[in-house]
């Protein structure tokens, strides 16, 4: 079934010091919800949280329908994410394959090199398992390298981030990647029209959505001439935490995290502290059964008996006689 509703395209006249940028955000649309033909959209605008500032003056053309088979939200709709809409230029529209229930979870972005090595590929899988087992999401821009060895590891909590439309064509490995995520109850977002292709612009577009949705950003492995710099800066024009691995000096794609580490960035010491931080023990603020901890987390049956039984060797949780389960303090 077409999903069918009305939209107002975006013109944004932008000052940038003495010159005046004037560029078309076509793929930003603002919801104007059931409304048809040609309408008065100021009374909308003064109750949608797009936060422009002074130095913004949008302009709102006239109304046109699209019809497109993925459903999509926006940015005046309750199931919009509160932590996206509050940027400025947010995407006025998100459209959508999966479930929307994630974006009401924690998230953290882990992003890298397309080129990365084994072992960063083993460590962005590493940290996003943690997060799977707290019922904490994970998001990336289904890139190669880094970004699908983090989605991989928390495919069920995934929120792959696309730099193009819903119809146009992928690489079998991102199409395959994509379905995995599906299947798994992942979730998968567009900012952009379905038939629109992938271009720079897009992926700078992606990047930034990337960093805005997330509670903090991970940059597990990148070179200072990586195009994961655009996320961090995202990151930081938006008050995130960013946080590093500290790579030794000699390993070839280290330069990135080691110069954000001196620029202040968190680094990334110990996994274990990252899962007491992220994974199944940040759930037990309080004690909870075996039953409400399936619900949290996003963890199968047999998933979390096995992480619970590891966890309680490891001395981070206790199974008491109350049948609940504790969390202790972190073991010397």
């Amino acid at each position: 079934m077409l999903a069918s509703r009305s939209f107002v395209s975006i013109q944004t006249v932008r000052h940038v010091e003495e010159l005046t940028l004037t560029f078309s955000l076509s793929s930003f649309w603002s919801g104007a919800l059931a409304l048809d033909n040609r309408v008065d959209f100021s009374p909308l605008l003064s109750q949608t949280p797009l936060n422009l500032s002074s130095r913004h003056n949008t302009i709102l053309s006239s109304a046109k329908r699209i019809e497109s088979q993925y459903p999509f939200i926006t940015i005046i709709d309750d199931s919009y994410p509160q932590i996206l809409a509050s940027e400025p230029f947010a995407p006025p529209v998100l459209f959508y394959r999966g479930s929307l229930n994630l974006l009401k979870r924690k998230a953290v972005a882990i992003v890298g090199s397309r080129h990365c090595s084994k072992r960063g590929s083993t460590i962005a899988q590493r940290l996003s398992q943690a997060l799977c087992e707290g019922g904490h999401c994970t998001i990336s821009g289904l890139a190669y390298g880094i970004d699908e060895s983090a989605h991989r590891g928390n495919l069920a909590g995934s929120i792959g981030v696309l730099a193009q439309g819903f119809e146009t064509s992928n690489t079998p490995r991102m199409n395959a990647l994509c379905k995995e995520i599906l299947e798994a109850g992942g979730l998968l977002l567009s900012p952009f029209q379905p038939k629109q292709r992938a271009t720079r612009w897009g992926y700078l577009q992606r990047n930034r959505i990337i960093a805005w949705l997330a509670q903090c950003s991970v940059i597990v492995e990148a070179t200072e001439s990586s195009g994961t710099f655009n996320t961090v800066r995202h990151t930081v024009q938006a008050n995130r935490q960013l946080l590093v691995v500290p790579w030794d000096p000699l390993h070839p794609s280290s330069s990135a995290c080691l110069h954000l580490m001196v620029m202040g960035a968190n680094p990334i010491y110990s996994l274990k502290k990252w899962r007491l931080s992220w994974g199944l023990p940040s759930l037990l603020n309080q004690p909870l059964s075996l039953k409400d901890l399936h619900q949290k987390s996003l963890l199968t049956q047999n998933e979390l008996e096995a992480v619970l039984m590891l966890a309680i060797q490891e001395g981070w949780i206790e199974h008491q006689s109350d049948g609940l389960y504790h969390r202790i303090h972190e073991p010397l």
